[in-house]
């Protein structure tokens, strides 16, 4: 009877102990979680800054906004399918061999 009694008590306090150790584990998981959403959220505006910067940059420069080229190449992608392939591939060749 001692010995069920004993065996009885390891088994509620290793109960115990397994739930405090579940307990701990959501808790850290949250708060790695609740970090990693503030860094998403921070990189996500410095995306954002990036890009309204490079954006006024191309207009500045050159008078168009960023949404007039992409408009002018999607035009010219349709008219000439097979030269804005081969002049991809030759980019892409030639920034190949720069990185080289």
């Amino acid at each position: 009877m001692e010995g069920t009694l004993a065996a009885e008590g390891r088994k509620i306090e290793l109960e115990k102990t397994v739930e405090h150790a579940a307990t701990v584990a959501q808790d850290v998981m949250s708060r790695v979680a609740t970090g990693a959403a503030g860094q998403a959220g921070d990189l996500a505006k410095q995306v954002q800054r990036l890009a309204t910067d490079t954006d006024r940059q191309v207009e500045e420069y050159t008078g168009k906004s960023s949404a007039a080229w992409m408009n002018d190449a999607s035009r010219l992608i349709m008219k000439h399918p097979w030269q804005a392939v081969a002049l991809g591939a030759v980019v892409l060749y030639v920034l190949g061999k720069l990185r080289a």
